[in-house]
């Protein structure tokens, strides 16, 4: 382990060297030469577009589609508004798959999860330039985009919020004013009550702000809907919910109400062969949820095949997990081919042959600012990733 300086935090970083020394052997023969990576000091891809009614609109993310070996698997928020100020539930907002190619320009978008108020629905789409730049591709109106991904080359993820609530049935404010055409992510877990002891439970929500009059909606993504919100005075977003309740927030705008210090633990690392055992955490947490992002190739051009999944802890031990959505090219038959366990105290993924990325974004909180990025990535070549250390 080592200790860098990111944005004026040391963090702790391990390696993913040790994590496959035997698969490493293999690399050497089979796989470019590995260079090594910096940490980012930023968390992820922002960006906005605009355009007046019924024009559509492009914005940018810096985000190229083209990621080489081991893929690439992205999580794309997207929230939009339109109409006047009366209007205030005229808002949009969509998470997105989007999954990288191995070269060529490939790429795919698919939705996980979406929801919309007023006349019209969610109308994302996406658009590769012919340097493989990614935009999206979006409705008339004001659109904000946030885009985490499994690359660390396009952010360490560590805007993830950890909030504390309460012991038991008190509101918890959350950082958001839900007046700002937002998307969210939350992720909740506590304690319900039951006969002789407390049972772990935990869920995912989206958050659709409106632009205006406190409007907002929750939307369930999966798990056990406890959790309630309500917006209070000044139009910050309150959740109630089982005793205990703690929660990891991730929001599409750089504009996070009250001070909130605290961050969510995140992971980023690779395995140069996916279908041995890859640490993803070193002790799985007595409760919490995770969601994951996993990719792979296993050729060039559109070989690539990326998942998202949902990992529930409880007891310390990965109770249950979810396969929420994927994306793979025509040399997959499948893109659910990822499995995970814990082994000893850590949580273990297992997938496909061949190499693989993976990122983990949870509610727990993260401590002693450890900050957890792969060290080492394949040298691509003209393009790769050591242009930019």
């Amino acid at each position: 382990m080592q200790m860098v300086q990111v944005a004026g935090v040391e963090l702790a970083v391990t390696s993913n060297r040790s994590l496959n020394k035997q698969s490493q052997e293999k690399s050497d023969k089979d796989y470019p030469p590995l260079t090594d990576v910096k940490s980012p000091e930023f968390p992820c891809l922002y960006g906005t577009g605009h355009s007046k009614w019924p024009i559509r609109c492009f914005a940018a993310l810096d985000f190229n589609v083209n990621a080489h070996q081991g893929g690439c698997a992205s999580l794309l928020f997207i929230s939009n508004s339109y109409g006047s100020h009366d209007n205030a539930g005229h808002t949009t907002s969509e998470i997105l798959l989007v999954r990288s190619g191995f070269d060529c320009n490939h790429s795919a978008l698919t939705s996980i999860c979406k929801n919309h108020g007023g006349n019209f629905g969610c109308s994302n789409g996406s658009y590769v330039d012919e340097e493989g730049q990614l935009l999206g591709e979006l409705m008339f109106g004001m659109n904000h985009l946030m885009l985490l991904s499994n690359d660390s080359k396009y952010g360490n993820l560590s805007n993830g919020v950890f909030v504390k609530g309460a012991v038991q049935d008190e509101l918890c404010p959350l950082p958001i004013k839900v007046n700002d055409s937002s998307t969210t992510l939350i992720l909740c877990s506590g304690q319900e009550s039951g006969v002789g002891s407390a049972k772990p439970v935990s869920c995912i929500y989206m958050i659709r702000s409106g632009h205006s009059k406190d409007v907002f909606h929750s939307l369930h993504v999966k798990g056990d809907d406890l959790w309630k919100f309500s917006v209070e005075k000044g139009g910050i977003l309150h959740v109630l919910g089982p005793s205990n309740s703690f929660y990891g927030l991730y929001h599409n705008r750089e504009n996070l109400h009250g001070d909130f210090p605290d961050r969510a633990q995140t992971v980023q690392t690779q395995a140069f062969e996916g279908d041995k055992a890859c640490k993803l955490l070193d002790n799985v947490a007595e409760i919490g949820v995770a969601v994951i992002l996993c990719s792979n190739s296993n050729g060039t051009e559109d070989s690539t095949a990326s998942s998202v999944y949902v990992a529930f802890l409880g007891d310390g031990q990965v109770k249950s997990f979810a396969h929420l959505q994927g994306s793979n090219g025509k040399s997959y038959k499948t893109n659910d081919l990822w499995k995970f366990e814990k082994q000893g105290n850590s949580l273990i993924v297992i997938g496909p042959p061949g190499p693989c990325r993976y990122a983990l974004i949870s509610n727990n909180k993260r401590t002693k600012q450890e900050q957890y990025f792969r060290s080492v990535a394949w040298q691509q070549g003209p393009n790769s990733q050591s242009e930019d250390q």
